[in-house]
């Protein structure tokens, strides 16, 4: 079985994000306390931590970096954490020349229809599942998922979510169902909105 590993486009925003949040001597500080096999592996002195957009990198990785941006956060305090790097790192790639293209062919069907293919660009593992319940409301569920982890499981929930808003809903609200790491059998998130394109 392939290791699990993670596209670095996906998190290479939210750490620039990250250091324009909190600063370089914040940031620095949570990266000396890292293991020196994590260090070795990043570039401390980068904004994008030497993140590289088409690299494939270790799930362990990613999941001791995320952490280590979240330590001694509340769990609410996570998730908002999670709610706006996801949102700054979309922002991110959906300006210019590629925010004409991304209006011009996205909307929420499609979007559903394209939930593995864009899954997969990020994820070597796992298989995604978008179902129009309504037209304002799709639910998503996330199967055999290997790089899985509670902070990464809510980046691509606030990811979806602000999705939804760049195509034009309004009044987005994305809703955690169930989640591997409290028990459930696979992760599944509910995203509703008002006025759909």
């Amino acid at each position: 079985m392939e290791s699990p590993k993670i596209k670095g486009a996906g998190i290479r925003e939210f750490f620039k994000w990250y250091l324009d949040r909190f600063g370089p001597e914040y940031v620095a500080n949570r990266l000396a306390g890292l293991p020196a096999a994590v260090r070795a592996q990043i570039e401390p002195d980068d904004p994008h931590l030497g993140v590289q957009a088409g690299e494939w990198y270790p799930a362990e990785l990613v999941h001791t970096l995320l952490e280590s941006a979240a330590q001694g956060m509340s769990p609410a305090d996570r998730k908002t954490l999670m709610r706006e790097g996801a949102q700054a790192a979309l922002k991110s790639t959906v300006r210019g020349i590629y925010k004409f293209l991304f209006d011009a062919m996205m909307t929420p069907e499609r979007y559903a229809r394209r939930a593995q293919g864009l899954f997969s660009r990020y994820f070597n593992t796992g298989t995604m599942t978008k179902i129009a319940e309504s037209p304002g409301a799709h639910l998503s569920l996330i199967h055999d998922w290997s790089s899985h982890h509670p902070l990464l499981c809510d980046f691509v929930l606030y990811t979806a979510e602000t999705v939804y808003g760049a195509m034009g809903c309004k009044n987005v609200v994305s809703t955690r169902l169930s989640c591997i790491s409290h028990g459930g059998e696979f992760c599944s998130f509910r995203v509703t909105w008002a006025n759909p394109r």
